[in-house]
């Protein structure tokens, strides 16, 4: 009986049956080697919004991915206390350079040298990614890999107060009402919709996160469904706050410009 209770628990813990993460509980901890053989764990990123993702060297759907969360994510977001972190599992430090040389990728990158973190995690194929919010709580697990659902969940956990909030209006019937969904995140012409009660100028300003002031419009509107188209070809890929004005009323949102 020992011994089977022995194997069952080599076993176990080869493949991670203890641990596995699951969303809406707090995410595994772990101690990965860098590049450089620092070692970090979960704590080293606490408060940040992390995607964290397993590769391999060989894998090609890693291969397409990879560009894509740099460019969709790690570039986009990294000023936002968010951190992509590319977890290589069983490949060699060469083979990670070479990795990198092909891929392009910037974002921090740790060793998974026996497969425990990625068997904590309950993975069993590649690319795979969990992304975890600022209070370490598990949030996502995805085996290959969705990139706009991606930036929609990191979009979603992203705290942004640049722009005050319009004061409440009390009961009185809204002129503005501010239409979703959001502006798509893969499309520089930006396209702000909103819903009139009755005809009134409407001013939309766009400001970048430090607060500056990139874009501004004014333009009478008729009762019903508007919008105001936005051309943001000259700026760059990030996330953006917009200000919706009409006499009184004021809506407010943001959007994620990525080229």
């Amino acid at each position: 009986m020992k011994k089977i209770l022995l194997i069952i628990y080599l076993l176990a813990g080869s493949y991670g049956l203890f641990a596995q993460a699951v969303v809406g509980n707090p995410a595994p901890d772990f101690s990965m080697p860098d590049t450089n053989g620092v070692y970090h764990s979960l704590g080293d990123f606490s408060g940040q919004i992390i995607v964290l993702n397993f590769f391999a060297s060989w894998c090609g759907p890693c291969q397409i991915e990879s560009p894509l969360l740099e460019d969709s994510i790690w570039q986009v977001y990294q000023n936002q206390g968010v951190t992509v972190i590319g977890a290589s599992v069983g490949d060699s430090l060469w083979q990670i350079r070479n990795f990198v040389n092909l891929t392009g990728i910037t974002y921090p990158i740790l060793r998974d040298r026996d497969f425990a973190v990625f068997n904590d995690y309950g993975f069993l194929a590649f690319p795979s990614n969990a992304i975890i919010n600022r209070q370490g709580i598990v949030v996502h697990l995805e085996t290959g890999f969705n990139i706009p659902r991606f930036v929609r969940i990191v979009d979603s956990l992203v705290s942004i107060t640049g722009i005050a909030e319009s004061p409440p209006t009390g009961q009185l019937p809204r002129t503005l009402t501010l239409l979703g969904p959001y502006p798509n995140p893969f499309n520089s012409q930006v396209k702000i919709r909103f819903q009139l009660a009755r005809t009134n100028p409407v001013k939309l300003t766009v400001y970048n996160t430090t607060g500056q002031q990139i874009w501004s419009r004014s333009a009478v509107f008729p009762a019903g469904r508007q919008e105001f188209a936005l051309n943001l070809n000259r700026q760059a890929s990030g996330i953006y706050l917009f200000t919706l004005q009409a006499g009184a009323e004021r809506e407010t949102g943001k959007f994620v410009l990525q080229k």
